[in-house]
């Protein structure tokens, strides 16, 4: 994990809401969990069909079929992808209803991902014919719903003295009390010996910073015990190793002395 210092996560923390809240137009938040390799993959081959598919004739239901049966069919995992760009492309209604039900039917993980990015993608298309209104794709590593972002988030105890049993109660009650009434959803919320860590949906125009400081500033109505710093992401949830090197991060960062 990249060392970071609290100046620059409260900055990129401010560039993220300032993106947000100049964002204008329809926004479309990728609901599912994929790796931001593989969106960026979908997307530059996306591009680079739509510049090849400037020379061709424009696609009907029956080639929609077609390329729809090839993929139920097919073995080779780069060809399907590509017929999968292939119906996003098309900008037929028929298309959006052949993607929404290979969702469905597809068992591989990777080419399923492939079909949620190709659905949003051709949802958004249709959309802009239909309205006119100008479509915005958002896209994180952990995804979202409605209008709402999956995040991250690692509390810490303020000392790294581990968690009393009571403490760990009130974490629990305060969270579950408070998020809901930001309109904010708790996926999930793991309280560690010196840590919390929460899956959390935040609206997207949502003033994150405030909404966590007040957070912590709940819990520690009941004694001083929870930092107000934390890491966040929204690109992957933390795994075990990373929980441990954001620690040994902040132990750092506070002058804290190791413990035995």
């Amino acid at each position: 994990m990249k060392e970071r210092n609290k100046d620059s996560m409260r900055d990129d923390l401010d560039k993220y809401q300032q993106s947000f809240q100049n964002m204008e137009g329809r926004i479309h938040i990728l609901e599912h969990q994929i790796p931001l390799e593989e969106q960026m993959d979908y997307f530059r081959k996306s591009k680079e069909w739509k510049v090849l598919a400037q020379k061709e004739m424009l696609p009907d239901e029956s080639n929609c079929r077609i390329w729809y049966d090839k993929i139920l069919s097919g073995e080779d995992e780069a060809e399907q992808k590509t017929y999968i760009i292939r119906l996003a492309n098309s900008r037929l209604p028929k298309a959006y209803t052949y993607l929404k039900r290979l969702a469905e039917l597809c068992e591989i993980p990777e080419l399923k991902n492939w079909i949620y990015m190709a659905t949003v993608d051709i949802q958004m298309a249709l959309e802009s014919e239909l309205s006119g209104e100008k479509q915005v794709f958002v896209a994180t590593g952990l995804g979202g719903k409605g209008e709402k972002l999956l995040f991250c988030i690692l509390l810490y105890s303020r000392t790294l003295t581990p968690f009393e049993p009571y403490q760990c109660d009130i974490i629990e009650r305060e969270l579950e009390y408070f998020f809901p009434r930001r309109d904010c959803e708790i996926d999930r919320i793991e309280v560690g010996d010196v840590y919390v860590k929460l899956l959390l949906y935040i609206p997207f125009r949502a003033n994150i910073r405030q909404i966590m400081a007040e957070a912590v500033d709940n819990c520690n109505e009941y004694g001083n015990f929870l930092s107000e710093h934390y890491t966040i992401t929204n690109v992957k949830e933390l795994d075990e190793e990373e929980v441990k090197e954001a620690i040994a991060i902040y132990r750092k960062n506070e002058n804290l002395e190791t413990g035995d």
